[in-house]
């Protein structure tokens, strides 16, 4: 259901948050505490949902998963193993919760889902 979809994505963030944050910590970083501008973009698109409508916000949510899915891409490079096989994980999971998001646009707007390759 669009509900579950969207809680599972929403887990699925908050699973590679954990790992992130537990990761930086391994290393002796501390990180960062709050999300971003991204985050900021994200709790208002939540907030007003009811006033945009269920397309804009599912194509906003769609664009964040864009926004990660391209700072996994531009950063994996440069990160040395064995820490690069976590982010390989955390990219594959993100690719997941953006194929969700592109799923429920599309569904939304009447097309058929597309399902990812990988």
């Amino acid at each position: 259901s669009f509900v579950a979809s969207l809680r599972d994505s929403l887990k699925s963030h908050e699973d590679r948050v954990s790992q992130l944050t537990s990761e930086i910590r391994k290393h002796g970083g501390e990180p960062a505490t709050g999300s971003g501008a991204w985050g900021v973009f994200a709790k208002t698109i939540e907030g007003g949902a009811a006033a945009f409508g269920e397309k804009a916000a599912i194509a906003a949510l769609e664009e964040g998963e864009d926004h990660g899915r391209n700072d996994y891409q531009r950063e994996i490079d440069a990160i040395e193993a064995p820490t690069r096989e976590l982010v390989q994980n955390l990219l594959s999971e993100q690719l997941k919760t953006h194929a969700v998001m592109s799923n429920l646009k599309r569904q939304l707007s009447g097309e058929a889902p597309k399902y990812p390759s990988a």
